[in-house]
């Protein structure tokens, strides 16, 4: 899928889900990433995913906030700045 349908299937209000390699085993910066800041910059984020992103920002002394995306949002950029373990953003 490009990233332009990809982009609009995001955009309309209906149930989405993407899977690939997006590990960092090539290169930095991978797809995955980009999709990932995408998805929490506009709030895509399910309450299904609450439970194991909390769990992994309060069991690593990281802070949980209301907005569950802002909460996976600093676990990533605790990531990208070696504070949070990689092994655990593709798990």
């Amino acid at each position: 899928m490009s990233w332009c349908r990809a982009r609009a299937a995001f955009a309309r209000d209906r149930s989405n889900a993407l899977a690939f390699d997006g590990d960092g085993t090539l290169w930095s910066g991978d797809v995955g990433e980009d999709l990932f800041r995408f998805a929490v910059g506009n709030g895509r984020l399910r309450e299904a995913a609450r439970a194991q992103i909390e769990h992994e920002a309060t069991t690593r002394g990281f802070d949980a906030f209301a907005d569950l995306n802002a909460t996976a949002e600093h676990l990533f950029e605790a990531y990208l700045a070696h504070r949070y373990p990689s092994a655990r953003c593709v798990s």
